[in-house]
């Protein structure tokens, strides 16, 4: 069996000495996520910069959803921008549409939620230099596995060794 500290290691290797965003998320699906995403802070609100899904298929999908979704740091109902905020991780074990539609009233996000499908989400703080400028958020989904308390860890350590170093 291999350790966390050695798919760790395989982990930060893959994305190389000065990883970047598109790079990050590249490394994780499919190995350890269905989906990821990094969204960084620009000015008050939050953007997707980079993203992937174990599905290409689903790639134009969120394309919309990075052009779509902008939340407000501020927004007390995002759980991105609550990870940003607050700088603790979070984990979601079972995410339906009602919660989604409880972030969010724009039925294009709605859509989009019912076409990828997330049922497990980690999200992950991003920090460089003390200060946090975004988050990493990995999502199960068509592959059937689930999230466990060890990967919300796992997950954190990964975050705070590239967070620093992804080139924007």
């Amino acid at each position: 069996m291999t350790a966390p500290a050695d798919y760790l290691a395989l982990l930060m290797n893959s994305v190389g000495p000065s990883p970047t965003a598109q790079r990050i998320v590249d490394a994780l699906v499919p190995e350890f996520a269905d989906l990821a995403q990094v969204f960084v802070s620009e000015g008050d609100r939050l953007r997707i910069v980079a993203f992937r899904h174990i599905d290409p298929e689903q790639h134009p999908v969120l394309e919309q959803l990075a052009a779509a979704h902008r939340p407000s740091i501020d927004d007390r109902r995002d759980p991105v921008a609550q990870v940003l905020r607050s700088g603790e991780p979070r984990m979601s074990t079972w995410i339906r549409r009602e919660q989604v539609e409880t972030i969010t009233s724009d039925a294009r996000v709605h859509a989009i939620f019912d076409a990828i499908r997330p049922r497990n989400v980690v999200v992950v703080p991003l920090e460089r230099a003390g200060e946090r400028y975004g988050a990493l958020v990995m999502a199960l989904s068509s592959s059937g596995r689930r999230f466990i308390e060890g990967d919300l860890e796992f997950f954190r350590e990964f975050a705070a060794r590239v967070g620093p170093e992804i080139a924007l």
